[in-house]
């Protein structure tokens, strides 16, 4: 594990031994997938993506890759509150258009020599969550929530999303086209669709690149060249995030906001969801997200015993 810039006496044996190991079983995972060669290192649009998702403290010199689906929100409105002084309470920054709002930044906005000194020197940390576990979340908060929920421009654009879906993805030819609710198995068969991957109707862009919210976090973060500080996981987020602060050592300023029992619900809904996918477009799943279930060591064959 790199070591930079931060240290802290509040941090214990035990959770430095955790992310040395995890540390150290990413790295023997890059080499055996050989995911540090040609198919997950970006070039050009794939270079713009990982730059986009890399969000900048300089003032702290802190790097954090952004996962959507993946706690991110709320460590956005962590580093809002960072930028504040005195430092404000994550929970009053609406995470809606948050970076824009806050003059949040991204390594897309230094020069490639900058981004490479802020790469090679700041903190970095990630958080990753299990695949299945991930894609589940981004379709409820995207196509279950209702459309009155949203403001404006996400009412349209996700209103978009979904008549998309609707209109390619239905089996049923004689359902109402005006009825928007679509189903777990419609958005699996749209995500794993050859035309989807070639290029994504919802990809935010000009390069047709999968939506951030189900892309691969392997393509966001690029984990094989860049070594993070710190790999967190979702399922150990209130642990995780708690060390991430001490070692940001800003613990005693602000704490990441709590899930509360919201944190287990995906989870406890996945058996009812994954039953409804054929075992073909799991295995479709299994292989898009392939990278990711090895290098962050997450159970590709967690759903089998749900798809009939």
């Amino acid at each position: 594990m790199n070591q930079h810039n931060i240290h802290s006496p509040e941090i214990s044996p035990k959770e430095e031994a955790q992310q040395n190991a995890r540390a150290k079983a990413l790295l023997a995972a890059c080499s055996a997938t050989n995911a540090a060669g040609d198919k997950a290192s970006p070039t050009g649009a794939r270079r713009q993506r990982f730059l986009s998702s890399i969000l900048v403290d300089d003032r702290r010199r802190l790097l954090y890759c952004i996962v959507p689906k993946a706690g991110s929100s709320n460590w956005q409105r962590v580093f809002a509150a960072l930028s504040t002084e005195p430092v404000g309470d994550p929970l009053a920054f609406d995470a809606y258009n948050i970076n824009k709002r806050h003059g949040l930044k991204h390594l897309r906005a230094y020069r490639p020599s900058e981004g490479r000194r802020r790469l090679e020197t700041y903190f970095k940390f990630i958080f990753v969550r299990d695949p299945y576990e991930r894609l589940l979340s981004a379709f409820a908060s995207i196509f279950l929530k209702p459309l009155a929920d949203f403001g404006t421009q996400h009412k349209l654009m996700f209103a978009k999303y979904r008549r998309h879906v609707v209109a390619n993805y239905r089996r049923d030819a004689d359902a109402d086209p005006r009825d928007l609710n679509v189903t777990f198995d419609e958005f699996a068969r749209y995500l794993t669709d050859e035309l989807t991957l070639a290029a994504d109707p919802f990809s935010v862009s000009y390069t047709g690149s999968l939506n951030p919210h189900w892309a691969p976090m392997y393509e966001l973060c690029d984990p094989c060249r860049v070594r993070y500080d710190v790999v967190g996981t979702h399922r150990t987020m209130a642990a995780d995030a708690d060390y991430v602060l001490r070692r940001m050592n800003v613990a005693h300023l602000l704490r990441y906001p709590s899930y509360g029992a919201k944190q287990n619900m995906t989870r406890s809904a996945m058996p009812d969801f994954y039953r409804s996918l054929s075992a073909d477009v799991v295995a479709k799943i299994r292989r898009l997200y392939d990278v990711d279930f090895k290098l962050f060591r997450f159970n590709a064959s967690e759903v089998d015993e749900f798809v009939s």
